[in-house]
């Protein structure tokens, strides 16, 4: 996967829309609703969810260009929707997880501070999402982990899929394998044919997975 990958805009996902210092009337922030609107002034509501910010940029340059001569709209993210990804395979509990994102600015200050809008941002990476799910099995192949993402609609559409030695990562300290994860991304964790016990122990000493087990014993 690309690391300048484009982030794709859904419901739940704050903007910020800058039309420059002389159209501060038309500046505003704007949060997708559940039907991938969004409500603007003068175009009031218009469908946005799907879009990449060039996209949508390039989308209200156009529609603007009705009221005004030669927009030049600024688009930019305040606040990310939660991330929702299947997690799969050698996971101790794998399903659908949502993901936390935060943002560590106040809505009023990004407004003036546009430019540093990306970095006031946590984003849910790799290592979060294995955890999440509880962490990696015995049978887990760390060195094999798929990842399957939607692809932009302005890059081709449709899916697109890596595989991920994360035991780098881990081992190595190869933070670059430590992908961001994006929303309807799905996780698949590959099996091994045999205990890996050097993953395990990896696992538990970087705290991915619980540093102590439950153990059931019955019989005699």
């Amino acid at each position: 996967l690309k690391k300048n990958f484009n982030y794709i805009l859904g419901p739940g996902d704050k903007i910020l829309i800058d039309h420059g210092p002389d159209l501060l009337e038309l500046k505003s922030i704007s949060e997708i609703s559940l039907e991938g609107t969004i409500n603007l002034p003068r175009l009031n509501e218009i469908y946005v969810s799907g879009l990449t910010l060039e996209e949508l940029r390039d989308l209200l340059n156009k529609k603007y260009a009705e009221y005004l001569l030669q927009p030049n709209v600024k688009v930019s993210i305040v606040s990310f929707r939660k991330v929702n990804a299947y997690i799969l395979g050698e996971v101790n509990s794998p399903g659908l997880y949502y993901l936390d994102t935060l943002s560590t600015k106040d809505e009023l200050d990004v407004i003036n501070d546009q430019n540093n809008v990306d970095r006031l941002n946590f984003y849910p990476r790799l290592f979060d999402a294995l955890k999440k799910a509880g962490g990696v099995t015995l049978y887990s192949d760390l060195s094999n982990i798929e990842i399957t993402r939607v692809n932009p609609i302005s890059e081709g559409g449709g899916y697109i899929r890596t595989n991920v030695n994360f035991m780098d990562a881990l081992l190595n300290g190869n933070s670059s394998l430590n992908l961001r994860i994006l929303s309807d991304d799905v996780i698949k964790v590959k099996r091994n044919e045999n205990i890996n016990l050097e993953q395990v122990n990896q696992a538990m000493r970087t705290n991915l997975n619980k540093k102590f087990i439950n153990v059931f014993v019955s019989g005699r």
